[in-house]
């Protein structure tokens, strides 16, 4: 650029004098007057990082289950990570074929917005997907059953506006069940109409900095399996929606549940934590581990199989007057199944 600058200062040097544009020295005498400098061009700017309008971007072909517009959306060399699963799909054509096989299976299928959360190049989003498996899915055939189901995707985009990797979190359980490929408990078909869909961004304040504190305190409690310490972090008209439970839980619910859980699992721990907020919301990931040694009711488990479970995670609450009034949990009971020996799925 300078060396464009430096020919332009010479071209317009030429052009003056060749004009006569002469003024005079101190002593009388004609001299020619130096050529002003023309600015440098500026460098184009460079558009900030919109986190919600990239949501908004995925969310619209996914609603529209545009095969042909997906691939554009992730960089060449992007991975796609359905969570638990131990698999990781790399490039966008294969991570459309991924999403398509779905669409496929299900042409009815809707995905209906619940929520947005941006920080920096980060993005966490929470959808329902509904539809009706009238053709067949991954091998198996078609139920022609319906499925509804909330998920949660946390995309990390590169600083060309591309996402880069995409980890997607569900309760499978809940979805095989629903197809009637699982007789075990699991979440009903959801007939209620989707709710107003929801955004923050972060915006680094001292309330925002609070939740996470309030987040990472409750991380310690688990970790330390203090029921009662866990459910005093509820606000008394909380929910607890772990999407991997057939049912959500409130009140005395809540204690009830984590109980359950460190029955089931007594050396459970969360590791690897990732903690962020965005306005009212904090979104937790981390590795979940820990041995059976008691009764699994929604696996059909009297007692402890022995075996170990490692998952994925992530969590999405919500923060009210210093207290949690929403959260929800997704993780994926199939493969606790899977990896406690304890699943057996008809058909697959």
């Amino acid at each position: 650029m300078r060396n464009r600058a430096v020919i332009w200062s010479a071209l317009l040097a030429v052009g003056l004098a060749a004009f006569g544009c002469k003024g005079k020295d101190g002593g009388g005498n004609s001299k020619t007057e130096p050529a002003a400098r023309p600015p440098e061009p500026a460098e184009p700017a460079v558009p900030a990082f919109d986190g919600l309008a990239a949501a908004r971007a995925w969310t619209a072909v996914a609603t529209a289950k545009d095969t042909a517009a997906l691939p554009g959306l992730y960089a060449e060399n992007a991975s796609v990570i359905p969570a638990s699963s131990g698999m990781t799909l790399t490039g966008p054509a294969r991570i459309a074929q991924f999403f398509s096989q779905f669409w496929t299976a299900m042409p009815d299928l809707t995905y209906e917005p619940y929520l947005a959360l941006a920080s920096g190049h980060r993005v966490a989003t929470v959808g329902r997907t509904r539809g009706t498996n009238s053709n067949g899915l991954m091998g198996a055939p078609a139920t022609n059953k319906q499925t509804s189901f909330l998920g949660l995707s946390i995309a990390e985009y590169d600083e060309a506006g591309a996402i880069q990797t995409q980890t997607l979190y569900a309760d499978n359980l809940s979805f095989m069940g629903q197809l009637g490929i699982w007789d075990g408990p699991h979440r009903a078909y959801d007939t209620s109409a989707a709710p107003a869909p929801r955004q923050a961004a972060a915006a680094d304040s001292d309330a925002e900095r609070a939740n996470v504190a309030l987040v990472e305190n409750a991380l310690s409690a688990f970790n330390a399996h203090d029921a009662v310490a866990l459910a005093a972090l509820y606000a008394p008209d909380a929910v607890l929606a772990d999407q991997s439970a057939a049912d959500d839980a409130t009140g005395d619910a809540i204690a009830a549940a984590y109980k359950g859980l460190f029955a089931s699992f007594p050396d459970a721990q969360k590791t690897e934590h990732v903690v962020w907020g965005a306005g009212d919301w904090v979104v937790s990931t981390y590795r979940l581990t820990g041995t059976n040694q008691g009764p699994l009711e929604r696996l059909g488990l009297s007692e402890g199989s022995g075996k170990a479970i490692d998952l994925q995670v992530g969590d999405v609450i919500r923060v009210a007057d210093g207290a949690i009034a929403e959260h929800w949990i997704f993780a994926d009971g199939m493969a606790v199944g899977i990896q406690l020996g304890a699943l057996q799925l008809p058909g697959m």
